[in-house]
């Protein structure tokens, strides 16, 4: 997401949203019980620091403009502090991780939790694990 209206066109948005869609399209290896959503992918997807090729107009000087327009953005004042990501399954379970950078970049926390919703599994569906 950027920090401007949900639908804006950003860039980096629209970069990001067609990264999504490829790792949409080649979820990762089916195994029985687990989600098939590469997470690595989404993580990686996450740390695109390469700036946009074309920058939006909002009054800021040029170089904010590049450092704001990557996916991640590094600096030492201002940038991504934290990357979430968050998988649902059909059958009610899930998994969220979630990364803390320090303004180098550098994950220096991360905190995961999976669950699984009793009651929400259809006949012959497999619970969700690790």
């Amino acid at each position: 997401m950027s920090n401007g209206t949900l639908n804006e066109p950003w860039p980096k948005l629209a970069r990001a949203k067609a990264c999504f869609t490829q790792v949409l399209r080649h979820p990762g290896p089916t195994v029985p019980g687990h989600l098939r959503l590469d997470t690595l992918a989404l993580a990686s997807l996450l740390r695109d620091d390469a700036p946009a090729e074309s920058l939006p107009d909002t009054g800021l000087p040029w170089h904010f403009e590049r450092l704001l327009s990557a996916i991640f953005v590094q600096s030492p004042e201002y940038g991504t502090r934290c990357t979430t990501i968050a998988v649902l399954g059909k059958t009610g379970g899930g998994a969220l991780c979630e990364l803390t950078h320090n303004p180098k970049g550098q994950v220096i926390g991360q905190v995961t939790l999976d669950w699984q919703i009793n009651g929400l599994l259809s006949e012959g569906s497999v619970p969700y694990s690790q």
